[in-house]
């Protein structure tokens, strides 16, 4: 049998109807649980996604303040990382949630997150909050946990704009305020409500890899011995016979790539489906770049060897973690900063994604101190570093101490001297 017919009668009496149900989200063509399936089961696509998920939040974050001359800015800081550090909810952390968000963006191109406020403690939270008591502040008032995207989907009105999300979990149905779902969205043409899953365009790829994945295990299921012909001529009697095949199961079975010898009279065949059939590692890498081009993952990052190791590298960090990294960050400062920190003037950023960017982080900041276009303090804050008394002044770096410190006035005056 070809391989393509394979494939064919695999789909048919496998995968056609529960892989792809009729029940739809927004004009979606595949089922909600349709992404989550392909996850459990393609190898590519769940290497891509839990690949570029961990990149994007294993850096970090921190918090950059917009005033910087705001006296309570590190107070601020302090008591915002308290809150996302340790009392998100009862049982995660920030980064916990970050993890599933942007995994189930990847995976669903959408994530959620549920906005909870106690309105006990909301009305104390603020007053001591405006009194600028922050270190009073022992217990936060709001929480936030994270809602499977394969459970949930947004309530359109008749102008097509969110006025409430629906979540189903079994038989039981929950709707909940548009205002309480933070929802992380990638961009798609064409539909404003939902991102389209990358299942849409891959799903005859990501089936592909599975059904090849399939036929490949099936041909070599028999502990990947080749199937082979073995002939003994026409005078070998029944007995002969039984005994070499008695022979050939214990010294060839699971023992791959083993020879064996015999004494004479005896013509091995091969019968295994020939190499055209097959081109597996062809099919299978065409297969993979195809998966792998969606999400701009690239193969250095799955383990697989490459000249351009560092082209590689910066493909990835620039277009497929920084850009997931900006959504996130854009709706957590828009949904959540405002909502929870609203005059604390603080904006959500992530740290460099590795130490090259660290680097070149460290190599900007002090070209703009020489170049007096910032102070150490507003470095600093970038940082999410406290400032420092002397901090504020703009300064030229100097190899010798005792030139250490020189402003624009001392340079002036210094001029004057030497006039």
């Amino acid at each position: 049998m070809k391989v393509l017919d394979f494939f064919k009668n695999l789909f048919r009496k496998s995968y056609a109807v529960s892989s792809f149900e009729t029940e739809k989200t927004s004009d979606s063509t595949v089922s909600k649980s349709t992404p989550l399936r392909f996850y459990k089961s393609e190898e590519f696509f769940s290497i891509a996604v839990d690949s570029i998920a961990k990149a994007c939040y294993v850096s970090g974050y921190r918090f950059k303040p917009i005033d910087d001359k705001d006296k309570y800015t590190q107070q601020k800081i302090n008591l915002v990382k308290r809150f996302f550090k340790w009392h998100v909810n009862e049982k995660d952390t920030f980064n916990d949630l970050l993890l599933s968000v942007f995994m189930d963006l990847l995976t669903f191109n959408n994530a959620y997150l549920e906005k909870v406020k106690q309105n006990k403690g909301w009305l104390t939270f603020k007053e001591k909050i405006k009194e600028r008591k922050f270190d009073d502040i022992k217990e936060f008032p709001m929480k936030l946990y994270y809602i499977p995207a394969d459970t949930i989907r947004p309530v359109k009105s008749e102008k097509g704009r969110i006025i409430s999300f629906k979540q189903i979990v079994g038989d039981t149905t929950t709707e909940i305020e548009a205002d309480r779902i933070v929802h992380f969205k990638m961009p798609t043409p064409g539909d404003t409500i939902e991102g389209r899953s990358p299942v849409e365009v891959l799903k005859n790829s990501l089936a592909a890899s599975i059904f090849a994945a399939i036929y490949n295990a099936k041909f070599f299921e028999n502990n990947a011995t080749p199937r082979l012909h073995f002939d003994l001529g026409e005078k070998a009697s029944a007995d002969a016979v039984k005994q070499f095949a008695a022979r050939i199961e214990k010294e060839l079975k699971g023992k791959f790539h083993r020879n064996i010898v015999t004494a004479g009279g005896v013509k091995i065949n091969p019968i295994s489906i020939t190499n055209k059939d097959m081109e597996f590692a062809e099919y299978m890498t065409m297969l993979r770049e195809r998966i792998f081009g969606k999400f701009n993952m690239q193969p250095i990052i799955a383990g697989i060897p490459s000249s351009e190791a560092d082209i590689q590298l910066s493909v990835f960090k620039t277009l497929a973690v920084k850009p997931l990294q900006m959504i996130v960050a854009d709706r957590i400062n828009k949904e959540i900063m405002f909502d929870f920190f609203p005059e604390f003037g603080l904006e959500f950023i992530f740290n460099p994604v590795d130490i090259l960017d660290e680097a070149e982080t460290a190599k900007v900041h002090e070209i703009y101190l020489k170049s007096l276009i910032m102070t150490i303090n507003e470095v600093r804050a970038q940082l999410g570093l406290a400032p420092v008394p002397w901090g504020d002044s703009l300064v030229i770096p100097w190899s010798e101490a005792k030139k250490a410190i020189v402003t624009p006035k001392e340079l002036k005056e210094k001029g004057k001297g030497e006039e």
